[in-house]
């Protein structure tokens, strides 16, 4: 014989399938929008590159740098994202979070702050990310830069190693703004209520495509 469901496990249920639905809502409603981002964000990157198209072919090897120079700029912020995400998540990092408090006739805003020691730490695990980073972004510039110039050298038999010093170049100017940009957007995303793991990996790609390719354009105004 099969029993009725008491009123406490209607109650459960109902809280359940509320509960469900507002983490699929909110879950869908960012990715949804941080893909849209992305989209735009592409088009974006791949307009500037047509329109500075003829200066970027005055460069000998230039488009063979180009992909493997976006791909960096996407892996090493994006895992600064990933690792900070991370962090927030699990307590290590720790942002003052704007707490709301819901009730019938009252929403009210307030800051729930964090300790000196806290704040010691984060600074710390910022610091260390930051250095990471960079360190990371010039070791890696001048790897692909080389490989760069061995290709046009080797196959196409043009002795351009300006090209190696462009690659560092452009990365160094690229990680300048890209890497306080990619933290103050990861820690705001955390501190308004959202999860920067829904958003920030494709929107931090896509800023860092545009801002690559504009890089690389300031790099060849530089050098030559």
């Amino acid at each position: 014989m099969i029993s009725e469901p008491t009123a406490d496990n209607k109650e459960t249920n109902i809280a359940n399938k509320d509960a469900g639905f507002t983490l699929f809502d909110k879950d869908f409603k960012e990715i949804t929008v941080t893909q849209f981002v992305s989209l735009t964000g592409g088009l974006m990157a791949g307009t500037i590159l047509s329109t500075f198209s003829n200066n970027l072919l005055i460069v000998p090897g230039l488009f063979v740098l180009y992909p493997g120079f976006l791909a960096l700029k996407g892996e090493i912020h994006g895992s600064l994202c990933a690792r900070l995400s991370s962090a927030l998540h699990i307590g290590d990092v720790k942002v003052a979070v704007n707490a709301i408090n819901n009730g019938k006739n009252n929403n009210t805003a307030s800051t729930r702050e964090i300790s000196h020691k806290d704040k010691k730490k984060t600074r710390h695990i910022l610091f260390d990310n930051i250095v990471a980073s960079l360190l990371l972004g010039i070791f890696v510039s001048i790897i692909l830069g080389i490989a760069a110039y061995a290709v046009v050298y080797f196959i196409f038999k043009i002795n351009n190693p300006e090209i190696i010093l462009l690659s560092v170049l452009a990365a160094t100017i690229a990680n300048i703004v890209m890497i306080p940009f990619t933290i103050y957007s990861t820690l705001w995303v955390y501190k308004h209520g959202y999860d920067p793991d829904n958003i920030m990996g494709s929107y931090i790609t896509t800023v860092g495509d545009v801002v690559g390719v504009l890089s690389l354009i300031v790099g060849i105004v530089l050098l030559i």
